[in-house]
């Protein structure tokens, strides 16, 4: 099985929001039958999710998400859902074809608090045994400003099925890298000394990229947005200590104060 992704429920709660698509939930109750949630042969990524009889009805495939819940293990598989295959040797049975495939492992799961009353809310719902449904597009306006009030809510949405799983993958590496990043140099930007929080960014160093696996505490530096949006644009070079050495002359007015003396 693949290598879970640790997260938290209100981090969660914020990637299930952000889908922008409906999802069909699926839920493992039985020790004995975790198996059924396995690797699809020769698709890499792919994976087929139980024995279920019945197809989904509310979701369509490829225009829709694919969940999986196991609250034993606190985990959670989120993929594209890509449609059914029939069961193995069963009329009437089925299996969900997941894309994209990927375990969240949630660690501080407990639906029995009411500060998780929202993840609750999506993944036990009542009614239905085999397959419950949940669509981000239309939740009422109180859940979401409850959501408003205790979930990181800062994602990107755009229209349509569009948090995939990669750009889920890589929202859950730049939180791990911000926090390496602010642990070892300190939660301050590295040029102006700006400590307001949601004004700094973990920047990765030139020639370093989280895609090549440089997301350790050395691979980057805090910086103040602003900075981070020049330093990647190339309008601004900086010295082994982290200090400005040249700089575009059009932002000479706003940060010559910060370049080398």
């Amino acid at each position: 099985m693949m290598v879970a992704l640790p997260t938290t429920a209100n981090e969660m709660v914020s990637i299930l929001m952000a889908l922008g698509a409906p999802a069909v939930i699926t839920k493992n109750k039985h020790p004995e039958s975790e198996e059924n949630y396995r690797a699809r042969a020769r698709r890499s990524g792919t994976m087929l999710d139980g024995y279920w009889k019945g197809r989904p009805t509310r979701v369509s495939p490829g225009e829709g998400f694919a969940i999986h819940f196991v609250e034993r293990h606190k985990r959670l598989w989120l993929g594209a859902y890509l449609g059914t295959q029939e069961g193995e040797a069963r009329d009437g049975v089925y299996s969900l074809v997941v894309g994209q495939a990927q375990c969240f492992e949630i660690e501080d799961l407990n639906l029995g608090d009411p500060r998780q009353e929202v993840l609750r809310g999506i993944l036990k719902q009542d009614g239905a045994v085999i397959y419950s449904y949940f669509d981000p597009t239309k939740l009422s306006p109180k859940v979401r400003k409850r959501v408003a009030r205790s979930a990181d809510t800062h994602i990107d949405r755009r229209d349509g099925p569009t948090y995939t799983m990669a750009q889920v993958k890589l929202r859950l590496q730049q939180k791990a890298f911000r926090k390496a990043v602010f642990g070892w140099h300190g939660a301050r930007c590295v040029i102006t000394g700006c400590t307001v929080a949601e004004m700094l960014e973990a920047a990765h160093l030139v020639g370093r990229s989280w895609q090549g696996g440089a997301n350790a505490a050395l691979d980057g530096i805090p910086l103040r947005a602003d900075i981070h949006r020049a330093y990647d644009a190339g309008l601004l070079k900086l010295d082994t200590q982290h200090r400005i050495s040249e700089l575009d002359d059009r932002l000479r007015e706003a940060y010559g104060q910060y370049m080398i003396v």
